[in-house]
């Protein structure tokens, strides 16, 4: 769950002017993040969006790796782990020169920038092909930038300029806000077999009137029914609930605490998936992405193309059921 204001993908890059009317704050996406997921992808790991936000597919993917490859399983990316992504996991963006011919991680992240520009591309598969160079040097013409299909420092630059595309998000902690004088408890480390929580959320889902192969189906989707997974970005749990996120269910919703458990994280996303069923008037499609990308940027900007492929996920999973 994303339980924050996430803006088209243009203004994340920041691409919208600052100060116009319907710029949203900026998200924070990382570039980097795409070239992980390609790799992962290219391994058969990760089979979710090509989208540059860290989250729980990805961060599961990484695990199942690491965990496949008889390494620490972390869930961040380590030296080892890159190591075991082959050709695809280096080098990061912006350390070289690419041109055509080349594979890489920073192939990939050419490639989603490209992309997210509007150029096509074809398959974001970190090899660096026709189609690639085709869109590189439409590009550079359109930036005026020297057409020469190459992408340096100043065309690097220019596809994106914000400090996220040379970096990866840190794993962080959750977050400690003291609401009303209560001190936030730490996330358990539980490990609830994924039959005791399919239980649980099918529970949950009847006694909140939520339909349940739809509580099920994001269960699934965010984490397949796994109690102690943590995404890159702090969400914890089969619903993958955020702090602030829970914060939320708790100070607006209920109005009281919640137990910081597998059945509390249960309760907290199945009573906010009722509350985005109900803002968007039994909208599943509305209320699937915004449990994905947030309910005021599917207000302002509707369903961005990098939420399509999470709904799309999530009602495959849930039609299933029916």
């Amino acid at each position: 769950m994303r339980l924050r204001t996430v803006a088209v993908l243009f203004v994340a890059l920041g691409l919208v002017q600052a100060g116009s009317a319907t710029a949203a704050p900026r998200v924070t996406i990382y570039p980097q993040v795409a070239g992980l997921q390609v790799a992962l992808a290219a391994k058969r790991f990760y089979a979710g969006p090509v989208d540059a936000l860290p989250g729980t597919m990805t961060t599961t993917a990484l695990r199942s790796l690491q965990r496949q490859q008889h390494l620490p399983v972390t869930g961040t990316l380590t030296a080892d782990t890159r190591a075991a992504l082959g050709r695809l996991g280096r080098p990061f963006f912006g350390q070289r020169v690419i041109k055509r011919g080349m594979v890489g991680w920073d192939v990939a992240v050419l490639q989603f920038l490209l992309a997210s520009h509007g150029f096509e591309v074809g398959t974001l598969d970190g090899r660096f092909g026709p189609n690639t160079q085709a869109a590189l040097v439409a590009y550079q013409e359109q930036r005026k930038l020297v057409p020469d299909g190459v992408s340096g420092p100043a065309t690097h630059a220019s596809l994106c300029p914000t400090a996220t595309c040379l970096s990866l998000p840190q794993p962080r902690r959750p977050a400690t806000r003291v609401p009303a004088g209560r001190i936030e408890a730490a996330w358990p480390a539980e490990n609830t077999p994924a039959s005791v929580v399919k239980l649980r959320v099918e529970r949950w889902a009847d006694r909140t009137g939520v339909p349940e192969r739809l509580a099920l189906a994001v269960a699934w989707i965010e984490s397949g029914y796994q109690s102690d997974v943590r995404s890159l970005t702090g969400d914890w749990g089969p619903m993958q609930v955020s702090p602030p996120a829970w914060d939320f269910v708790e100070g607006v919703i209920l109005r009281h605490p919640v137990p910081h458990t597998t059945s509390g994280n249960i309760r907290v996303g199945v009573l906010y998936l009722r509350r985005l069923l109900r803002e968007f008037d039994g909208d599943e499609r509305l209320a699937i992405a915004a449990y994905h990308q947030g309910a005021a940027s599917v207000r302002t900007f509707g369903v961005l193309p990098v939420t399509e492929s999470y709904v799309a996920a999530v009602q495959a999973v849930a039609a299933r059921d029916t």
